[in-house]
């Protein structure tokens, strides 16, 4: 719909001599600019990238606005490393550096654009900085809540526990909705725990979240920080347990069911149950993606295993 809306605009009103001050609507549309943007932008989301590059390219240089030029280069960025071409995106990066004083509106989209670069790419530690940065410019609470959370997720995954915890403390701050509010506290729990290493506590907390009926949808996710918790307490069963429960309520994610596969069929070889470990291996090995950092061991395990069962 929206390429449609912008696309009517750019065909009713002529591009001709579009910087004469004088001239009169609808001959002279000073937000012309704009219309084509929101057609990338469009396209983008749609995942139909090359039209989007063609767009952003052709804003950027039919008009000699800085910002408008910059702005081109921002998201045509995003639009290469989305499609892969990740020299393309970071040449254009590089375009958008050399400006200076650069809008607020615009530096803020260009730090959150170069924290998804790094992401995309598997840098999460060179993701933080720029997201950082681009928090600082964000001035509408529910526009922050997002970034807040992958901020904190990019803090844990590089083990800074303690920046971790105030990370999600700031989202929880600011109203999240239920879903993102849930999984604050979850991880702010896991997050605290491995400082205070005190995993009883924690297994308790945890126990509590499952009796609660507004976590009913989450059950999985709960009973998968069981099982992680419970194995730190060295009561493998029990562990065990847990994942094959978080196994149980997860219907729908497939993210999630593999990485339940992956964790019991580890617990499972690792115990030598080697029909058990086969089973979760197997169901692993068929949903892992072929780039995925352990699919050939994981595919070697489930044939051979099967093999031996």
């Amino acid at each position: 719909k929206a390429i449609k809306k912008c696309g009517k605009v750019v065909k009713r009103h002529t591009l001709v001599a579009e910087g004469k001050k004088d001239m009169k609507w609808p001959e002279y549309n000073k937000w012309m600019d704009d219309n084509y943007h929101v057609i990338g932008q469009s396209n983008l989301y749609k995942g139909e990238y090359y039209k989007a590059q063609e767009t952003f390219n052709f804003i950027s240089n039919k008009y000699s606005s800085a910002s408008v030029q910059l702005r081109a280069y921002i998201w045509s960025a995003r639009a290469y490393f989305l499609d892969g071409d990740f020299s393309k995106a970071k040449q254009l990066l590089l375009k958008a550096d050399g400006f200076e004083d650069l809008p607020k509106d615009i530096a803020r989209e260009l730090y959150l654009v170069k924290a998804e670069f790094f992401m995309v790419q598997g840098e999460f530690e060179k993701a933080i900085e720029p997201l950082e940065k681009g928090l600082v410019l964000i001035t509408k609470k529910t526009d922050r809540i997002v970034p807040q959370f992958v901020l904190a997720q990019l803090y844990d995954r590089m083990e800074k526990s303690g920046d971790a915890k105030v990370a999600f403390q700031k989202v929880i701050k600011l109203k999240p909705p239920y879903e993102l509010e849930f999984q604050s506290k979850l991880q702010m729990l896991l997050t605290d725990t491995k400082i205070s290493r005190n995993y009883l506590d924690a297994q308790k907390a945890l126990l509590v979240m499952i009796e609660d009926l507004k976590n009913e949808s989450y059950k999985d996710v709960i009973y998968y920080a069981l099982g992680t918790v419970t194995l730190e307490l060295e009561k493998r069963k029990e562990a065990v347990d847990y994942f094959e429960m978080a196994l149980k309520f997860n219907k729908n994610n497939k993210s999630k069911r593999v990485k339940i596969f992956v964790t019991l069929g580890d617990l499972y070889f690792g115990q030598k149950q080697y029909p058990e470990a086969q089973v979760n291996y197997d169901s692993a090995y068929h949903n892992l993606a072929i780039d995925h950092s352990r699919y050939k061991e994981i595919k070697a395990r489930a044939l051979s295993l099967n093999e031996l069962v």
